[in-house]
């Protein structure tokens, strides 16, 4: 995970891992073991039920990995309405 350039005080950064070692810059690590043997189904689970994990959030935004954010997050929304080009579960 690389760390973040580019961040918003107002926003809570948090990183779920089952690796002890990771801690890259601006993320609030949160060490969990595995819920499953397939990792790919671990991270569905955090994926698809933020409003369990994030109760007084009134968003939620999934980063995958290997994806460095470079913009500052509060113009996401916007970029995306332009271009359509996302997928949003409503809760």
């Amino acid at each position: 995970m690389s760390p973040i350039e580019c961040t918003d005080p107002s926003v809570d950064y948090v990183l779920f891992t089952d690796d002890p070692e990771m801690a890259p810059e601006g993320w609030q690590t949160c060490l969990l073991p595995p819920l499953f043997d397939d990792p790919t189904r671990s991270a569905r689970v955090l994926k698809s039920l933020p409003h369990l994990l994030f109760r007084n959030a009134s968003r939620s935004l999934w980063i995958d990995g290997s994806t460095v954010m470079r913009a500052p997050n509060h113009i996401i929304p916007t970029l995306v309405a332009e271009t359509g080009d996302a997928d949003i579960l409503l809760h």
